[in-house]
């Protein structure tokens, strides 16, 4: 899927089936047809939501890719309290989720088990290639 940003630049996601999308780590100039070239850039982030956005046209479908089951796989995400006992959980999502206890330090850079709206996404894209940071720390 195409997703407008600021500047007239162009970003890309995939489905990676059920609500998870791959979203990349390149801002395009101008609308991209070649979707090996935007698979050959690497993984910014994988974030739950979006569906809404294709569903309103809001964001462009530009086609289908086959992907294989270790280009579909999630990776883990985390999941902490914020209020006492302030317990952080590692998420793995796969056929069946499981969730365990960890330490902050385990869930350093993962990114929080959440569902995005799609202005969500557009603001980190946005703010990721403008060099300005909006990612909440998951510790």
């Amino acid at each position: 899927m195409e997703i407008p940003l600021d500047a007239g630049r162009f970003a890309y996601g995939v489905s990676l089936g059920s609500v998870y999308v791959r979203y990349h780590d390149q801002a395009w100039p101008e609308p991209m047809d070649d979707l090996d070239a935007v698979l050959a850039t690497p993984t910014l982030f994988v974030l739950a939501g979006a569906t809404e956005a294709i569903r309103t046209k809001r964001w462009r479908k530009v086609g289908q890719v086959q992907l294989t089951d270790e280009e579909r796989r999630l990776p883990p995400f985390c999941m902490r309290q914020d209020s006492p006992p302030y317990r952080c959980y590692i998420v793995e999502v796969g056929d069946w989720p499981t969730k365990r206890l960890a330490t902050p330090e385990e869930c350093e850079g993962l990114e929080e088990m959440a569902v995005y709206r799609p202005e969500h996404v557009e603001r980190r894209l946005n703010e990721h290639f403008a060099k300005r940071s909006s990612r909440r720390p998951a510790s």
